[in-house]
């Protein structure tokens, strides 16, 4: 009897925590969908604002954060010194780097680190710092959202130049001026340095646009930034002439349309804009190939589901040089590895949630792969809870090294080490010691509270446009709205 009634309470309990354990798994997955939703949001409004915020570049002196210490600044003569080196040495390499296991052990791979250098220091202090013995590839998305990404930038061409041949730099999405503007390297760049800061950020540019595209390990791992679509083809990819995209959100213009360009003014195409007012999800996107579309039926497209204003420039501009269709179909190319992400369905669409590139099915991942004698692709450009993830029958991976990427807690980050075998070896860690020490209940509870506090915060700013949405809904003229709006709403809930 006994026995029976202790089985009996050990089931009891045994399912109280597994409904516990449950509900702060929907919690978090709930926390971790309010941070990428807001995320996208903002990525589709990136060219809808260049405008704007050249115009504050240039007319207003960025304000600096007096409440932390800040690094001690390397002169700027000695940022343009090692800014032009770098440049004399990107411009020698190839779009495609090939490396190989032969030379050393192992190579590392690390993901993006937006500005956080704390992380980069962590991974050299984990793994050692990069020498012949110790290659490393970065993988793009170096600058942006934190705090020190010119800091980073100058260690990552400093290691750069000293180990020309075990350390390589691949271009991620955010090695963009137009998006630099957007997230903030501009305005750190010219906080930082306030006489020279136009003069480093244009030579930044120049380096963004030489960054190779890709690295192959073995002649069997592919690594780029984002991904790869139904029509990648690293032979073209290769010869593609990569410094004339310093931004590749802005597509070239084919030459037939010329004559009418210097009739009309330069059009600066916003392509894959999206206006921001709907949110389009993967499930409710049309499938279909990106290749069943001419290059302009397929702008044509995205102009209209973008909804975005047309702006016109000097004719004579050089900005946007005269290129053959050939141009066109290298520049999609290029925002393909750039900007896409992978999705669990088959198949190849636009990805209208980023305002570019595509989603990527496992047919495609096993088609490219096959097609090229590829064995496994290794990319970054989305955060992961635990700092990397496999998908497409572990053929994909994807590596995340910014840890608390949204908010304290909210991610770990990770670096992938690769031997002769190709086998990936992680790492993971949490840069903040604060976040080691948070049970998991804490952790979920600090994150999702952020996660909520950015959700009022989009709320509050978009107020009016809600509250007009609800009046057009209450055609009784009731004046009710939910209870949890207006409470979020109040400024006081900010």
């Amino acid at each position: 009897m006994e026995a029976a009634t202790a089985i009996r309470a050990a089931l009891l309990i045994q399912r109280w925590y597994r409904q516990y354990v449950a509900r702060l798994e929907m919690r978090r997955r709930c926390t971790w969908n309010i941070f990428q939703s807001i995320e996208y949001a903002g990525e589709q409004d990136q060219i809808k604002l260049y405008k704007f915020f050249s115009y504050l570049m240039d007319h207003f002196t960025p304000a600096s954060n007096e409440s932390e210490a800040p690094l001690t600044l390397l002169h700027a003569r000695y940022v343009l010194q090692l800014l032009e080196e770098t440049w004399k040495r990107l411009r020698i390499l190839p779009n495609i780097t090939h490396v190989s296991t032969a030379h050393a052990k192992e190579i590392t791979i690390c993901g993006d680190l937006h500005g956080h250098l704390e992380d980069l220091l962590l991974i050299f202090y984990k793994n050692g710092l990069p020498s012949s013995e110790r290659p490393y590839i970065f993988n793009g998305d170096f600058v942006d959202r934190g705090k020190n990404s010119l800091e980073i930038l100058l260690i990552l061409f400093g290691f750069l130049l000293v180990y020309p041949n075990d350390v390589h730099l691949n271009r991620g999405n955010h090695e963009d001026h137009m998006v630099n503007i957007r997230y903030g390297f501009t305005k750190e760049v010219l906080a930082k340095y306030r006489v020279h800061g136009k003069r480093i950020l244009k030579l930044m540019h120049k380096i963004f646009s030489w960054l190779p595209l890709a690295t192959v390990i073995d002649h069997k791992v592919l690594i780029v930034h984002g991904g790869i679509s139904d029509t990648t083809d690293l032979k073209t990819i290769d010869k593609v002439d990569r410094h004339k995209y310093m931004s590749v959100l802005r597509p070239p213009k084919p030459r037939s349309n010329r004559a009418n360009a210097r009739a009309e003014g330069r059009r600066r195409v916003r392509c894959y804009t999206y206006s921001g007012q709907k949110t389009v999800q993967r499930q409710d996107i049309q499938r279909r190939s990106l290749d069943n579309l001419p290059t302009n039926e397929e702008l044509k497209r995205r102009h209209k589901q973008a909804e975005y204003d047309q702006t016109y420039e000097d004719p004579n501009s050089d900005s946007d040089p005269e290129v053959t269709e050939t141009d066109e179909k290298q520049w999609k190319q290029i925002v393909d590895i750039l900007w896409s992400d992978p999705m669990s369905q088959n198949g190849c669409i636009p990805n209208e949630v980023r305002g570019g590139g595509c989603y990527w099915g496992p047919d495609v991942t096993e088609e490219v792969l096959s097609r090229h004698k590829l064995h496994l692709l290794i990319r970054s450009h989305e955060c992961k809870q635990e700092g990397y993830e496999f998908c497409h029958n572990n053929k994909v991976l994807t590596i995340f090294s910014a840890s608390n990427y949204y908010d304290l807690g909210s991610n770990r980050g990770a670096y992938i080490r690769i031997g002769p075998d190709l086998v990936p070896h992680f790492s993971q860690y949490q840069a903040s010691r604060t976040c080691r020490e948070l049970t998991l209940r804490q952790s979920v509870g600090q994150t999702e509270k952020s996660a909520l506090k950015a959700l009022r915060e989009q709320l509050f700013a978009h107020k009016s446009s809600l509250i007009s949405a609800y009046q057009n809904c209450d055609v009784n003229k009731t004046g009710m709205r939910p209870r949890f709006i207006q409470k979020w709403l109040h400024p006081n809930h900010i």
